[in-house]
């Protein structure tokens, strides 16, 4: 019982570490928070006990992330908690599977790689897991902690935490006074090397000025909330003349291309403003007309001024990137063929199981390009849910873009903490590629997180324009150029530690 119970403490602790509430600060719980779970472990024998354990640790961990959300959402909520259940489970029963083949001190140091590159794959790849909870993200408002992004992005602060655990788990079932004295150095490495880069701020190319519009949610009246943008949109390009205007993720609910009238009043705007217009809209398939994309584009004067002139009553294609990664359950069913029979028994009236009809895009990210000072400036965008995933972001930038602009709605989850923390991230990937992140939302709260992972401009909550400085920069971190080189680092090691485990293990010396 001692050994369930220390489990289930494992899950509350690392649950706890996330940043919930902007005056909360409790992320050195993640630090030691699955101390517990190893003692319970190494106290324990067989792989059915272990594998109770992790699965324990695993249901109360992501429970306590997940399930909040059913207080407003519904019970649909527990979809999502049980795809979820996977990511911890596999972190945890690393350690079980890697103390089966070594001793205390070498299963620790596997774990840790198995655990980065488990969390890493199944975050990513598998659909019905949301990268919200990554063990990395519990630290993001941990500015000198972070700075370690830009090199390993943040599976590397995973592996931090997991050390940090491995070391103080150490100390206890092996009373090592050596692994005691190093849990300073633990602190002290990120620590030296996130001050050097705070105190070494980078040099933009250039500053743009965007004007980030937000003209609030009306429940069934897309429309109105077109009109409220186009207006606000009118006031802040008369008052600020801004270098690009920046719409919200779910302000132009209409199709881009198809939608005639809507697209025509659109473009007569951005002719009129003469100021370049990015923005979130749909597109439909031209085969299958019920098939949805969300999709990000760059309307520009010149775009504006050529279609009306020449393709006024028609379509007319329009450079977009379609929106790759969508919020399960909300956006799309994961494995709609397989599991038809689940989606059926739950209706949508528990929550956020429904079909909205959207498919994700296959195409990796390009940037947009605007005319800026005489020149073609590269601009990123990502929609929602797609910052959440390393990757996106990475690409965006590799592929030349200056700064990145996060288009989001979060209307759904202003009722609870999940808003605060979704906004976090917007730390993590300005830090992984040392770019402005600019986010534009449709209830407000726009902000530009710079380079080092601070917020440098908030505005308020609620309708309206703020003009945000977003600085343009060109390097390219480790990180983006090698977006796989650190799990590419913890496989290989993990695979030497256990190759020699498997060795000694079979050695007659042994």
């Amino acid at each position: 019982m001692a050994s369930i119970l220390a489990a289930m403490l494992s899950g509350a602790l690392l649950a706890g570490a996330f940043p919930w509430f902007a005056g909360l600060h409790l992320e050195g719980l993640a630090w030691c928070g699955l101390v517990p779970l190893i003692w319970a472990i190494e106290r324990s024998h067989g792989l059915r006990w272990h594998t109770l354990l992790c699965l324990v640790f695993a249901l109360v961990f992501s429970g306590l992330c997940i399930l909040p959300l059913a207080a407003w959402r519904g019970a649909g909520v527990v979809l999502l908690w049980l795809g979820y259940v996977p990511v911890p489970f596999a972190m945890a029963l690393a350690y079980g599977a890697a103390r089966r083949l070594l001793d205390v001190r070498a299963a620790l140091l596997c774990w840790v790689l198995l655990a980065v590159v488990a969390e890493s794959l199944l975050t990513q790849y598998w659909a019905m897991a949301a990268p919200w909870w990554v063990l990395g993200a519990s630290q993001m408002r941990l500015i000198w902690l972070i700075q370690l992004a830009d090199l390993t992005g943040v599976w590397g602060i995973t592996g931090w935490v997991l050390a940090c655990n491995a070391l103080l788990a150490y100390c206890l079932l092996q009373r090592s006074r050596t692994a005691l004295a190093l849990l300073p150095v633990m602190v002290l490495v990120p620590w030296l090397y996130g001050s050097w880069r705070l105190t070494e701020p980078l040099v933009p190319v250039g500053t743009l000025r965007a004007a980030a519009v937000a003209p609030g949610h009306t429940p069934d009246d897309g429309f109105a909330q077109f009109e409220r943008a186009l207006d606000i949109s009118e006031r802040a390009v008369a008052q600020h003349r801004p270098d690009l205007l920046v719409w919200a993720e779910s302000v132009y609910m209409y199709p881009l291309v198809t939608q005639i009238e809507s697209r025509n009043l659109l473009l007569a705007s951005v002719e009129r403003w003469h100021v370049p217009l990015l923005l979130h809209a749909m597109e439909q398939a031209a085969d299958r007309p019920s098939q949805r994309y969300g999709i990000s584009a760059l309307l520009t004067p010149e775009l504006a001024t050529h279609v009306l002139d020449n393709a006024p009553t028609r379509s007319w294609p329009v450079r977009m990137d379609r929106k790759r990664r969508l919020t399960p359950l909300a956006e799309w069913l994961p494995y709609a063929d397989q599991l038809l029979w689940l989606y059926r028994a739950v209706s949508d009236s528990v929550g956020l199981v429904k079909n909205g009809g959207y498919t994700p895009g296959s195409t990796a990210p390009e940037p947009f390009h605007i005319l800026w000072q005489g020149q073609a400036l590269p601009l990123g965008a990502v929609i929602c849910f797609e910052l959440l995933f390393p990757g996106e972001v990475a690409q965006v930038v590799a592929r030349g873009s200056r700064a990145i602009f996060w288009l989001t709605n979060d209307q759904l989850a202003e009722e609870g903490p999940y808003g605060y923390q979704f906004a976090q991230f917007a730390r993590l990937r300005a830090v992984e590629t040392r770019r402005d992140v600019v986010r534009a939302n449709l209830t407000g709260s726009a902000f530009v997180v710079g380079p080092d992972g601070r917020t440098r401009v908030e505005g308020a909550h609620g309708a309206g324009a703020v003009l945000l400085d977003a600085r343009l920069h060109n390097t390219l971190t480790l990180y983006v150029r090698y977006p796989h080189g650190f799990l590419w680092v913890c496989a290989a090691c993990a695979g030497l530690v256990l190759a020699w485990g498997a060795a000694r293990k079979l050695s007659p010396a042994a």
